[in-house]
């Protein structure tokens, strides 16, 4: 009964959860907010406390206007310091990193008063080969389309200043020098930041680049190089990419950043990946990572866990304790079934930060956590604030590890997280299941197919009621054709043959029919307009017996041979003996292993 009474004040609650690429999603569309008395004072008292900061820094700081965006061909000169007391950073060259074509390196002083950032941002990209390389081209978020918010003082190479058009969300770079397989082209973008200000109630993509009186983030905030593609160039968007698309979609092949902060020194900033400070700067490096975000705030308070070999750190506002022990909590535990249910989590460690809007934002090692969930947080598992953590926990393997095509086939890193609910909740508290289906899917009646582009959906509550709920319905129902042995061995199969690539419709799917023979064309009818089940032609033995489609498997950190052996139902020696290695303890991070039938 107080069960059945809750649903009807969740369901007259809307809470609703969407989704954007990087992993963003928004919460409830009318929440009932109760400021208390004693609310209220304490955060009138932070606010005076905030302006009295905010007047002692603006006292010694000068800001400098934003430089205009140029015209193609841009004149050399760099963007003064934000303010009189940071440092002006000079790009170096960048090292050869492990990532397979590009590496970052970011040199960020931040005017955190000021709300402002100047950055100097040096990509260094690698021609995989065959082609020859006469442009490259990257991709402008949401936010860096707006001369509002980003200001492109130049971009240079090492012949000097690029010529570069912008045309339908991109930069098109012109290289003065062709540049040959495994040659190399280093490209250095000099530009501002200006943060407009948000509100918990602010909706991503507004606000992916926003302070509040507490903090400030960074998502989706620089411009990004597209994927290349042996024989058919860099990715083009086309007309469709002409306005910005429901969810701000991201697409972009894994690399290696560096990111160097300089800021005030009463100011945490924290981002993915092994992190380093002294006084006021700070230094995060992440490798073999698809994208990156960061925040800052002057009242940020930690607490660190341990689950396996990976520390999870939660950062959270001072007021707001007990909300950031329930982030950390329900990282751990979404964390465990994650390394279970899709295979090793990529990092060694794993950031959980309150941001300043009513989504949650995804980059590698990080996730940008609801605001607006830490607020109304009243210590129940049917909160925002924990619905939205295995939903953006999932998004660290699928739309971070592995990416589908965001603009093309974003249903690919959109159906699995907010699936991924439900599997926390069947876990820890598996009588909110139908809680989960009535209130967070069914509610929205999503309908439609969901094979369609961003560019096909009208906006991001269309996007978020008909791909995100469309897709987890769509796995409910392939879970329940093929039995949960089989789902959890593809979704695992899968995870371990993606993870750091690129993947298509083709790859679900064929790694779909490795585990089922079932008859799926009828489900698959529902849910999408042409696709169909692929037919694996099975290679043929001497005795005339049907061999099976041979297992990748790609070790993740922490990953034994004994613990591949029994996930696979094979033993160790079998294993030792296909991939021909000389003993049981020879496997390393990224190795791909066969795993014999």
């Amino acid at each position: 009964m107080m069960v059945r009474s809750w649903k009807c004040k969740v369901r007259s609650a809307k809470l609703d959860v969407r989704s954007w690429k990087l992993g963003f999603w928004d919460g409830s569309t009318s929440l009932t907010i109760r400021l208390r008395f004693k609310t209220f004072c304490s955060l009138f008292h932070c606010f005076i406390v905030h302006c009295l900061i905010a007047s002692l820094f603006i006292a010694s700081c000068s800001t400098p206007s934003i430089p205009d965006t140029p015209s193609p061909v841009s004149t050399s000169t760099r963007i003064a310091s934000p303010s009189s007391n940071v440092p002006t950073f000079t790009p170096v060259p960048l090292g050869k990193f492990s990532g397979w074509i590009a590496s970052y390196r970011f040199n960020i002083n931040l005017d955190y008063v000021a709300h402002r950032a100047s950055v100097i941002q040096t990509v260094e990209v690698t021609n995989p080969g065959p082609d020859v390389w006469s442009q490259v081209v990257f991709q402008l978020p949401t936010a860096l389309r707006s001369a509002d918010t980003w200001g492109l003082s130049n971009i240079t190479l090492a012949e000097g200043n690029a010529t570069y058009q912008k045309k339908n969300g991109l930069v098109i770079i012109n290289l003065p020098k062709r540049v040959p397989a495994n040659g190399v082209a280093t490209i250095t973008f000099n530009y501002a930041l200006t943060t407009p200000k948000i509100a918990l109630d602010t909706r991503p993509p507004s606000g992916n680049i926003g302070y509040s009186n507490d903090l400030i983030q960074f998502i989706n905030w620089y411009p990004i190089l597209t994927p290349y593609q042996s024989g058919s160039g860099w990715l083009m968007l086309g007309d469709a990419a002409t306005g910005p698309l429901p969810a701000d979609p991201i697409f972009t092949d894994s690399a290696d950043y560096e990111i160097n902060v300089t800021t005030t020194e009463s100011v945490t900033v924290t981002s993915g990946g092994a992190m380093s400070r002294s006084s006021g700067n700070w230094k995060f490096n992440i490798r073999n990572a698809r994208t990156v975000a960061f925040a800052a705030s002057h009242k940020y308070q930690t607490q660190t866990q341990r689950e396996g070999n990976v520390t999870l750190t939660s950062y959270y506002l001072a007021e707001h304790v007990a909300a950031g022990q329930e982030a950390l909590k329900a990282g751990a535990q979404s964390l465990k079934i994650f390394n279970d249910r899709f295979g090793a989590y990529p990092y060694t460690t794993l950031i959980i930060a309150e941001n300043a809007y009513l989504g949650s934002a995804t980059a590698s090692g990080i996730i940008l956590h609801t605001g607006r969930g830490y607020a109304d947080y009243v210590g129940r598992p049917d909160s925002l604030l924990t619905a939205l953590t295995p939903q953006a926990m999932s998004r660290l393997w699928w739309g971070q590890a592995v990416m589908g095509d965001s603009y093309s086939q974003p249903w690919l890193n959109e159906s699995i997280p907010m699936y991924s609910e439900l599997l926390f909740y069947q876990t820890h508290y598996p009588n909110l299941e139908s809680w989960y289906w009535d209130s967070r899917v069914n509610y929205w009646q999503p309908s439609g197919n969901l094979d369609r582009a961003a560019s096909q959906f009208s906006d991001t509550e269309d996007y978020s009621r008909n791909l995100l709920r469309r897709g987890a319905l769509f796995l409910r129902d392939l879970r329940a054709a093929i039995g949960d042995a089989s789902f959890f061995a593809f979704l695992r199969d899968f995870y371990s043959n993606s993870a750091g690539r690129t993947v298509t419709n083709n790859d679900f799917f064929i790694a779909l029919r490795r585990h089922t023979n079932a008859d799926l064309n009828p489900l698959l009818a529902k849910y999408f307009t042409k696709q169909i089940m692929p037919t694996v032609a099975p290679t043929l033995t001497a005795q005339g017996s049907p061999s099976p489609t041979p297992i990748t498997h790609v070790v993740m950190p922490g990953e034994t041979l004994g613990g591949i052996a029994k996930f696979y139902g094979v033993t160790v020696e079998a294993i030792v003996k296909a991939n021909k290695l000389p003993n049981a303890d020879a496997i390393f991070v990224g190795q791909r292993l066969t795993i014999p039938k």
